[in-house]
């Protein structure tokens, strides 16, 4: 069903109420209780509307808060991409020093 915006179901509302009034004042009760049903029909819609809204800001909260988690999990993980690197390098020049150490002894035989 195409949900209203809030703001113009909540003016429709108070034009309702107003109404009722009207109605009442006029004498024309049976057609204040048709419009006053109306309006709490109206009023239900948009409580319902506010609660879905409401359900689905949590639900993306907590699935931000579990990607957020997630995140920080991988961290722990895989610790930061630039130790990673650094630590590679360490190793290649562990592995040159090395070689080196081969070369100068296959030169000195």
């Amino acid at each position: 069903s195409h949900h209203q915006p809030l703001q113009e179901m909540m003016h429709r509302l108070e034009n309702m109420r107003v109404a009722v009034d009207h109605l009442h004042e006029a004498g024309l009760h049976d057609i204040a209780d048709h419009v006053a049903e109306r309006a709490h029909g109206t009023e239900r819609e948009m409580n319902e509307q506010r609660e879905h809204l409401e359900r689905e800001r949590i639900e993306r909260e907590n699935r931000d808060r579990e990607n957020i988690d997630r995140e920080q999990a991988d961290h722990r993980h895989h610790h930061d991409p630039m130790q990673e690197v650094m630590r590679q390098l360490d190793e290649l020049r562990r592995q040159i020093g090395h070689l080196h150490g081969e070369i100068e002894h296959l030169r000195n035989r």
